[in-house]
C-alpha cells in the first residue's frame, strides 16, 4: 500500500511538470548511464547563516532521478573544505542509489564517477595533496573520507561549472544562467511525446 501512494505521489510529480525529459527509462540487466555531480557555495547566503550549501544531482539515462540541496552542519573555513564535505555527501547518495539500482537489476558501471567543479576536491579524493591545508580541517579517519577515497568505487573529475548541474541546488543564480542550468537538466534536445502519451495512458487507466 506505501509503495503505490509513493508511485502516485510521484506521477501526479511528473504530470505537473510536462517538460521532464522522456529518456528516464532503463533496463533490467542492461547497461545504464548514470551521472553524479557535486557541488556547494562558501558562505554564500552570509546575511543568515555563515554555513556553506551542499547540492547533490543523479541522473539516470539523461534524466534526474535524485536530488538534494542543503546547508551543511558546521562552517567551512574556506571553498575547498566545503566542496570536499559536498562531495562526501554526494558519493554517500550514490553508493545507496548504486545499491539500490542493482537490487532492481540495473546494471551499474563502477567505480562511480563523481563531477565537480573545484579541483582541491578532485585532489583531495585522489590523495594527490597529502600536506594540503585541508588536511588540518578534516578528519581522515572517519568513514565518509575512508569511503571517498577508496578508488575502487569511485572516481572524481573535474568539469566546468556551466555543466555542472548541481551549481543550481547551491545558490541563486541570474536568469540567463538559471535558463542555461533547467536546459542541461531537462536536456537541450529532449522530445516529451512518449512521456506525455504516457501521462495520458494513466490518465486514462488509472485516473491520476
Amino acid at each position: 500500500v506505501s509503495a503505490v501512494k509513493a508511485m502516485k505521489r510521484v506521477v501526479r510529480y511528473l504530470k505537473s511538470v510536462p517538460s521532464m525529459p522522456s529518456g528516464a527509462k532503463w533496463e533490467a540487466g542492461a547497461s545504464n548511464e548514470f551521472r553524479f555531480y557535486s557541488d556547494s557555495d562558501h558562505c554564500g547566503d552570509k546575511r543568515s547563516s555563515a554555513r556553506s550549501h551542499t547540492g547533490t544531482m543523479v541522473f539516470l539515462n539523461g534524466a534526474p532521478v535524485y536530488w538534494r540541496s542543503h546547508k551543511q552542519p558546521e562552517t567551512a573555513v574556506n571553498s575547498a573544505v566545503a566542496e570536499i564535505y559536498a562531495l562526501s555527501e554526494t558519493v554517500k547518495s550514490a553508493m545507496a542509489l548504486g545499491s539500490r539500482a542493482e537490487e532492481m537489476g540495473v546494471e551499474v558501471d563502477r567505480p562511480l564517477c563523481m563531477q565537480v567543479d573545484n579541483a582541491a576536491a578532485v585532489s583531495f579524493q585522489r590523495s594527490t595533496c597529502p600536506q594540503s591545508k585541508v588536511i588540518g580541517w578534516i578528519d581522515a579517519r572517519e568513514a565518509r573520507v575512508r569511503e571517498l577515497r577508496d578508488q575502487s568505487k569511485i572516481k572524481v573529475v573535474k568539469v566546468d561549472t556551466s555543466v555542472n548541474c548541481a551549481d543550481i541546488l547551491t545558490k541563486g543564480l541570474p536568469t540567463y544562467k538559471f535558463k542555461h542550468a533547467m536546459k542541461e537538466i531537462r536536456g537541450w534536445e529532449k522530445e516529451t511525446e512518449e512521456f506525455t502519451a504516457w501521462l495520458a495512458y494513466m490518465q486514462d487507466n488509472y485516473g491520476e
